[in-house]
């Protein structure tokens, strides 16, 4: 497709090729780009995904038959602001359904916006799924074996404390035009990135969730990986911690899919290691996991740079095609922000490595407690904390006078005397 490959991004898709990373070949697609979903249609692989263009942020679309060798893009949206965060799922009708997050130009609000197409290449008008002033982001939808559709996403909360965090909200189609009431199904911890997975009548769902301390720097951004349980999908188990990592670490950006043979598997980043790196790992039956594999070589490239640097490598999509797996991922290496995809075969034999414990209570209040983030309720949340701060103000101190009270109003005292007795010698 004739373009320019930077010598360094070229030397990490060298080292990516050639390293013993069990047959696992990483492909740019395209640069300046990020949030990938994957699908299959028919005997074509495709790859939807964010682009910067001269309007603001759009999806484009490329097409595959191998998974090496991709079309030329194709522009679905065109849109003066942010088309982002894309899910594409082709259902048992062999219907394409994109959903994706959209935001307006100069505008705080993010909502969920729906297109549909027949064929995965010609879409219909985007329509509003939530468009509402509350900040609705990450949208994901599945199909189960019933046909019904379920629609997930993450949305910004106020916790307890009163701090903005997130939580994840569900509704339900059967046509996937009437959907259900939206509910909460996680408390607000800053729990986002919601798979589902149907296996065996239960249905697994999957996240990330704060763990860490607003009060330790150190784990700012500590995310783990969760699962729950359910019969019904409206119904759910307490939650499971399914990831090891070390403290003040995160894993983030995951996807889940189910294979052939009933095999969970599940893409995820991680900053575990130096950099950081996308891993896969899988479960038999969801209650026993194996050990990560670890797809990409981030820190073995960093290592062999004159001025080494961290960088970025997040956002990714998965898709299962019997024995050959494909990645889709992002990476915020300068400057170009290359898009990849990696073809291979995990190599994972043992899933003994963690048990899940269903023991984390991670469902929402009965009552109401977690208002959404909107523009007007953060102007009212300004609105209570002014007014207590000017409450504050006008209490009378109870506090002794402290040292440079004492300098100020000596001071104050001293200039007084010097204006009475200069006043005094000119009478």
């Amino acid at each position: 497709m004739g373009r320019e490959v930077p010598f360094i991004v070229f030397v990490l898709s060298l080292i990516l090729c050639l390293s013993p990373v069990y047959s696992w070949q990483h492909i740019i697609v395209d640069n300046y780009s990020s949030y990938p979903a994957l699908a299959k249609f028919e005997d074509r692989y495709i790859l939807i995904y964010s682009k910067y263009t001269k309007d603001g942020v759009n999806l484009f679309l490329r097409y595959s038959y191998d998974g090496f060798n991709w079309s030329d893009p194709v522009r679905i949206t065109k849109f003066r602001g942010t088309d982002y965060q894309p899910y594409l799922l082709v259902d048992k009708y062999n219907t394409c359904w994109l959903v994706f997050t959209r935001k307006e130009e100069n505008d705080v609000d993010y909502d969920i916006y729906l297109m549909k197409s027949e064929d995965c290449m010609n879409w219909s008008d985007p329509q509003p799924f939530i468009a509402t002033h509350t900040h609705d982001w990450y949208p994901y939808i599945y199909q189960d074996s019933k046909g019904t559709y379920w629609m997930f996403f993450a949305r910004n909360v106020f916790n307890e404390k009163g701090e903005i965090t997130s939580a994840i909200f569900y509704s339900s189609s059967r046509d996937g035009i009437k959907w259900t009431e939206i509910k909460q199904i996680t408390k607000a911890m800053g729990t986002v990135f919601p798979r589902m997975v149907e296996k065996e009548g239960k249905y697994f769902l999957f996240f990330s969730a704060f763990t860490g301390s607003w009060k330790d720097f150190a784990r700012l951004n500590e995310h783990n990986l969760f699962e729950m349980v359910s019969n019904d999908g409206l119904s759910w188990s307490k939650a499971a911690k399914i990831s090891e990592i070390p403290k003040g670490k995160f894993v983030l950006y995951l996807d889940a899919k189910l294979d052939e043979n009933g095999t969970i598997w599940i893409a995820y980043t991680s900053d575990a290691v130096v950099n950081e790196e996308v891993y896969i790992f899988a479960s038999k039956d969801g209650v026993r996991w194996s050990p990560p594999e670890r797809i990409t070589r981030n820190a073995e490239y960093i290592q062999s740079l004159e001025n080494p640097f961290n960088f970025k490598c997040d956002q990714k999509a998965l898709l299962i095609d019997r024995d050959k797996f494909i990645i889709a991922y992002s990476s915020a290496i300068y400057p170009t922000s290359p898009l990849f995809v990696a073809v291979g075969m995990p190599q994972i034999k043992d899933f003994s490595y963690i048990k899940a414990e269903f023991n984390v209570d991670m469902s929402p209040p009965q009552r109401k407690e977690n208002v959404e983030v909107t523009e007007m309720n953060i102007s009212k949340k300004r609105e209570e904390i002014f007014e207590n701060t000017s409450k504050e103000q006008r209490k009378p101190s109870k506090e002794k006078y402290g040292y440079i009270d004492i300098l100020l109003i000596s001071a104050l005292i001293g200039a007084g005397i010097m204006f009475i007795v200069r006043r005094k010698r000119r009478l």
